[in-house]
């Protein structure tokens, strides 16, 4: 129990299990209700997992992780295309990316009151 306290003090442990309930599970999830393709794409894709990472770019850059950290999200996004959506899908692989890289920078320019 102390190795599982000690490992989720890391700050990547935390970032992986985030990354993959926003881009593995909840890609999933929205399929198995049943939300049309057009609101999947514009609310979850664009949106939300767009926001996941931009604002898991600044977290990184805040708890000084490892930049490598941000091609996280859009591998296992390209898994999931890869596994069960269309291939136009990908481009989203590196709007996460561009958007995690931003969100990266983002983060030390960020001044603490």
């Amino acid at each position: 129990m102390e190795s599982i306290k000690t490992m989720w003090a890391r700050p990547w442990c935390r970032y992986l299990v985030v990354v993959i309930g926003i881009f593995g599970l909840l890609p999933l999830l929205f399929s198995l209700i049943g939300i049309p393709v057009v609101q999947r794409v514009l609310w979850l894709f664009m949106i939300l997992n767009g926001l996941g990472s931009f604002l898991g770019g600044i977290w990184l850059r805040r708890s000084r992780t490892s930049g490598w950290w941000l091609l996280l999200p859009a591998a296992i996004f390209a898994l999931l295309v890869l596994w069960r959506y269309a291939d136009y899908n990908y481009w989203f692989c590196a709007l996460y990316l561009c958007l995690g890289y931003i969100g990266f920078g983002w983060g030390s320019t960020i001044k603490k009151f």
